[in-house]
């Protein structure tokens, strides 16, 4: 990122002429242009690799300026969500000369000698995006930034050229806009000399809405200060040009603040910019007040109390910081204290976490950070613990000035309150309210020429732990936007960062390709399409056939922010509606327009349905939710329109309405039946990834094994059982001396009359936490309150007390076999059984098996064995069969072995053939695994390149 100016030329700017509240009407007026009367003409600089285009000044009567706007065609480097620059008062001779660009001359910008260079065709002022006034004033600078004006086009400038001459004659202005959606910029904005925001003739639920229109800006002090610790560069001409950048360093002459930000009137002011729900500001909705019309509390570090406040400077929702602070180290600090009111599980979320004091690897500020005890009901009258925020300082001594920046955070709800006022919009489900404003402008406009709309503000979506079906417990900010072409509209939530503690730990597995189509260039390079694959199948509902889609695949891997590894289901959530059915809801005018409205599903009392085929679907009503016209209180109502609009799901993250479904192709190849499909070349898919919770009805599943020729074997099919999920300490910490009171006998494993088995009795007590006696004493396993799926890989049993359970997974032609030895741990979870089909048929010979787990998702006597995610086997007599087996389920996804640590094990673990691999294979230390090898962590195999 550069310096937007010579900064050798910038002169001290005036307090009238700075950023913030106006110096004569501080509640009223606030400045977002940075002004300044230079002394001398000075260079004006491109910021980043922008798009620009030119406009005439109405600053100067005698035309002899003209003002630029900027935007950004990455964010490469740079901090800040800007959507664009605006440099005010430049000199129109630099650019233009009559109805051309500057003629070609010795002294020309950069940006001229290159357009020169490069021998246009076309030298008019038109391709310097002029119009010399000729467009509309009203009109869009999208319009001219898209290029679909065929007279007027933008221009490409890359960062750190020199574009233009600033006056010295007129004040020159800067801005820094954000990404918003909340206004749009045409011409008129670009041609002004300076812009102001000003509330007067504003009142109550309008005037809190504008006001807030103060946060789409950003102080170009602060901008480039919240930069310092990644360095900004400017030009210095001596006189040919020097790129240099500022130094992290304050006693270095390069220091940002003294090189760059010392004329700048705020270059003390640290701006706290606090957002609720949606983006808008903290208190927008008046819910957080401590009886006094407080809502925050903030003290320095050299004070003992905090003061309480308004959220507020001058009557504007931002808190500005400007006092100089006693300080022995390079950081200022400030402590804060937000409301709890009726926000009973604060969690926060920084975009930039490196003001935070502690824990700064983390987005996330949560917990026991925020509340005093999470265990313990929060009342409504508390203040949230001390939040402290570090913010870099200038100076010597003991008392040290700040240095421009932006401190940002978003206070999010973890969880649904029934008691919130009626000021705060409804947030109960994690789909009723997860999809962007539908007055973004131009959503769904199919004459612009990008057909994409992106909210600038993330969304926190929660649902809690529902522990009967197994669903829920996630946490996970969000990004919102929309894809639409001339037919339909696609509504998109997908992750930003993940809470990782609060995970369904539900994933996706490998499947097949089916791509949603849209007829867009913007949705056809995306990542939405990129990451995503979709199942859709017909339901006979009502006489009708109707296709519903669902969410077959999307890839979290590989996004910042999410866990590593892990492509979990809550990670996106679509919406499809048809365009006209977009614009029936967008023509509804029962709520305010000061307020954006958003889309809210309403679930059918009835849910779940099952269709004439006995397969389940749910029913949803598509509503509106905003602030109502007369009362500027929150309400959710029906869209005016002739016709409720009636919105099916089969897996509750993908939302379409009938007519929108109607164009998507039938997912071809799959039966309604899901099947797992192994692959000879260590690949594994699923054809349909619905949520298993959801199927509550007796469901089987279908193993198959496709080889090199793609010949398909069918290995069998059993049913899908629902199982807590456990844990146990790994050590003696799982161990315990005795059964505790409260736990009642539910198994009695000497029944089954199979020598070996080392668990004798299994208790459970009411909260479904079990504790197993055996021959490895007594050992607990903890109900975590989530559910995980197991499948019981028996297809042929003999229990004759010979301690056999034989032909698991067996099959002739492909020439394995899995007998079970000395074990009732039957039950693996589905991936991990897919993985075994792929091994043991690479392997192609027979295996004993010592089991997974059981059906109650417990292990004894092993900690890692719990929910069937882990194998044991025997050793084989041979060497060549031990690594051969290992390398074989290597390849289909196992990626850690324990072995036994004597000798003879000691040949496996050494053996050549396995070095690539030598990290995932752990001898025991306690000689646990001398009998038998433990496998486990399952990782998919990627990029799987096979259909159906």
């Amino acid at each position: 990122m550069h310096f937007f100016i010579d900064q050798e030329k910038l002169t001290e700017q005036a307090e009238a002429d700075a950023y913030g509240p106006d110096s004569t009407d501080s509640t009223n007026k606030y400045n977002i242009t940075s002004r300044f009367q230079l002394t001398e003409e000075a260079k004006a600089f491109a910021v980043q690799g922008c798009m620009m285009i030119v406009q005439e000044s109405t600053d100067d009567p005698n035309g002899s300026l003209v003002n630029l706007i900027l935007k950004p065609c990455f964010q490469d480097g740079v901090i800040a969500d800007v959507k664009y620059y605006v440099y005010r008062g430049i000199l129109k001779s630099s650019l233009i000369n009559g109805t051309d660009i500057a003629p070609q001359a010795a002294d020309n910008n950069e940006l001229i000698a290159r357009i020169w260079d490069e021998a246009p065709t076309d030298t008019g002022f038109g391709t310097l995006g002029f119009d010399n006034n000729t467009l509309s004033g009203s009109l869009e600078v999208e319009s001219i930034l898209d290029n679909t004006n065929p007279n007027v086009k933008a221009i490409y400038v890359k960062e750190g050229e020199w574009i233009g001459t600033f006056t010295d004659a007129h004040k020159i202005g800067f801005e820094v806009l954000l990404r918003t959606t909340r206004f749009t910029i045409d011409l008129n904005y670009i041609r002004k000399g300076s812009h102001q925001i000003d509330i007067v003739g504003f009142s109550g639920f309008a005037e809190q809405t504008k006001r807030d229109e103060i946060l789409d800006f950003l102080d170009p002090a602060a901008f480039f200060g919240l930069h310092s610790r990644i360095k900004v560069s400017y030009s210095e001409y001596s006189p040919d040009k020097i790129v240099k950048k500022t130094s992290t360093s304050p006693a270095n002459d390069q220091f940002i603040y003294t090189k760059l930000l010392d004329n700048f009137y705020t270059r003390n002011k640290v701006y706290l910019d606090i957002r609720g729900e949606k983006g808008y500001s903290y208190n927008l909705y008046q819910n957080y007040d401590d009886g006094s019309g407080n809502s925050i509390r903030l003290r320095y570090l050299q004070e003992t109390n905090a003061t309480a406040m308004p959220f507020s400077t001058n009557s504007w929702p931002i808190i500005t910081l400007q006092d100089n602070q006693p300080s022995q180290d390079s950081d200022n600090s400030v402590f804060v204290e937000l409301r709890i009111d009726d926000n009973l599980r604060p969690i926060i979320f920084m975009p930039n976490p490196f003001f935070k004091q502690r824990k700064r690897s983390s987005k996330y500020i949560k917990g026991d950070e925020i509340n005093t005890d999470i265990s313990e009901i929060i009342t409504e009258t508390e203040w949230s613990k001390e939040l402290q925020f570090n913010f870099l300082n200038i100076g010597q001594g003991a008392t040290r000035s700040n240095i421009a920046n932006f401190i940002q955070f978003y206070y999010f709800r973890q969880v649904h309150n029934a008691n919130d006022p009626d000021t705060v919009l409804l947030n109960e489900k994690y789909y009723d309210s997860a999809f962007c404003s539908i007055d973004i402008p131009n959503l769904g406009d199919t004459s612009v020429v990008i057909k994409e709309a992106k909210s600038p503000h993330p969304i926190y979506v929660r649902e809690p732990l529902d522990e009967l079906n197994g669903i829920g417990n996630f946490g996970l900010t969000m990004n919102t936007g929309a894809f639409w072409d001339s037919q339909g509209i696609i509504f998109h939530s997908t992750i930003n960062y993940e809470y990782t503690a609060k995970t369904s730990e539900k994933e996706f597995i490998n499947t097949f390709t089916h791509k949603l189509d849209l007829d867009s260039g913007d949705y056809r390079v995306s990542q939405l399409l990129e990451r995503m694959e979709i199942i859709c199948r017909a339901y006979s509902i009502g006489g009708q056939s109707i296709k519903i889609p669902s969410i077959n695949f999307y890839k979290s891997i590989g996004i910042p922010g999410a866990d590593v590894g892990r492509n979990h289901k809550e990670n996106a959530i679509l919406l499809g509606l048809t365009l006209d059915e977009l614009a029936s809801i967008k023509n509804s005018t029962s709520l305010n327009s000061y307020h954006d409205r958003y889309v809210h599903l309403e679930p059918d009392s009835n849910n779940p349905f099952t269709d004439g085929d006995s397969k389940r679907y749910f029913k949803y009503t598509l509503k509106l939710q905003g602030m109502l016209l007369v009362q500027n209180t929150p309400q959710i109502v029906a869209p005016t329109h002739n016709n409720p609009i009636t919105v099916y799901s089969r897996d509750n993250q993908f939302f379409s309405s009938q007519l929108f479904s109607e164009n998507i192709d039938l997912t071809s190849g799959v039966t309604d039946e899901i099947e797992f499909y192994t692959y000879e070349d260590g690949c594994i898919k699923i054809t349909d990834n619905i949520d298993f919770a959801l199927v509550r009805d007796v469901q089987n599943i279908y193993f198959r094994y496709k080889d090199e020729n793609n010949l398909v074997t069918d290995i069998f099919n059993t049913s899908i059982e629902m199982a807590n999920k456990m844990e146990r300490k790994r050590g003696n910490s799982g161990e315990i001396p005795n059964v505790p009171s409260g736990f009642v006998q539910t198994e009695d494993y000497t029944d089954d009359n199979v020598p070996g088995v080392s668990a004798t009795f299994s208790y459970q007590n009411n909260a479904g936490d079990v504790v197993t006696e055996g021959s490895f004493n007594v050992r607990r396993y903890n109900n975590l309150r989530k559910k995980k799926f197991l499948v019981k890989g028996v297809t042929n049993s003999s229990t004759a007390g010979n301690g056999d359970i034989t032909n698991f997974f067996g099959n002739q032609d492909l020439g394995f076999e899995l007998e079970f030895r000395n074990t009732l741990r039957l039950y693996a979870n589905p991936l991990l059984t897919a993985v075994i089909i792929g091994a043991l048929a690479r392997f192609n010979g027979d295996v004993i098996c010592q089991g997974f787990a059981y059906i109650d998702g417990s292990s004894y006597p092993s900690a890692e064995h719990v929910n069937g995610k882990a194998l044991d086997t025997d050793y084989f007599s041979t060497l060549d069969n031990n690594v051969n087996f290992i390398l074989a389920l290597n390849a289909f996804g196992f990626n850690k072995f324990r072995i036994g640590n004597d000798a003879v094990h000691d040949e496996i673990y050494t053996d050549d053939r396995l070095s690539s691999i030598q990290d995932k294979i752990i001898p025991d230390e306690n000689n646990y695994h001398d009998g038998h090898l433990h496998s486990t962590d399952v990782i998919q195999k990627e990029n799987c390149d096979h259909t159906l």
